[in-house]
């Protein structure tokens, strides 16, 4: 299950096998359905990979791409309207990193 549900996704967006993915491959992953809901565009492509890339190889690994998964899961629900809130982003901070509370004004 976890193979079918993670990995698979993943090894479709790497294209050249190399176990990462770089911005090239990034375009099409953004467009799966496990990324769509934030409205991801190919101009966000550069931030993302400089936001969550942990090696400073321009290029997300497989821990990397789960994390962009939980927060497109955070964003799709604990967002309506594409705008994002104090209260709505201590909802997307406890789905993307549940029990690592954050005190927000």
């Amino acid at each position: 299950m976890f193979y079918k549900l993670f990995i698979k996704p993943f090894e479709r967006c790497d294209a050249d096998l190399d176990y990462t993915i770089n911005s090239k491959e990034m375009e099409k992953c953004i467009k799966s359905k496990y990324l769509n809901s934030t409205r991801l565009s190919k101009e966000d492509i550069p931030e993302i990979i400089n936001s969550l890339d942990r090696n400073d190889k321009t290029n997300l690994t497989f821990i990397d791409y789960i994390f962009l998964r939980r927060v497109n899961l955070a964003w799709r629900e604990c967002t309506t309207d594409f705008q994002l809130s104090v209260a709505k982003l201590d909802c997307a901070l406890e789905v993307t990193v549940p029990g690592r509370r954050v005190d927000l004004p």
